[in-house]
């Protein structure tokens, strides 16, 4: 289960990894922090989407312009694990294994500093949502 904190993020945010069946969590109470729900429906609002690849050891791009109502999915490129953690813990991908993926989608405007909680020195990205 992703567990999701802070006051600015008010979207949705799921786990994909290969060959494992995904996970469901209950919708969090509207005065209480947000938790994980399911994958966003396709015709949910019709919001963009987005992409932010791990790659090595760095968000591609590092610097994400995006509208409110869009979906942004971080992919792990690579073989070594990785999160996408907002500084404030705001959003969290979870642990990112080789060629799994995590959906976050930004409800709010603001912008989202993030880093790889296991390479936060070298690991660091932004999201600006407007």
């Amino acid at each position: 289960m992703l567990e999701i904190a802070g006051p600015f993020f008010v979207g949705e945010a799921t786990e994909e990894t290969p060959a494992a069946e995904s996970e469901e969590t209950a919708e969090a109470d509207e005065e209480e922090t947000p938790e994980a729900d399911e994958t966003p429906a396709a015709d949910a609002g019709g919001g963009d989407t987005a992409e932010v690849a791990v790659e090595d050891y760095e968000f591609v791009p590092a610097m994400l312009e995006i509208a409110v109502g869009t979906t942004v999915t971080f992919t792990n490129n690579g073989g070594v694990i990785h999160t996408a953690t907002a500084n404030d813990r705001s959003f969290d991908t979870g642990t990112l294994g080789a060629d799994a993926s995590a959906t976050i989608t930004f409800d709010e405007a603001g912008e989202f500093p993030y880093i790889c909680l296991f390479h936060e020195g070298a690991m660091k990205g932004t999201i600006v949502v407007s």
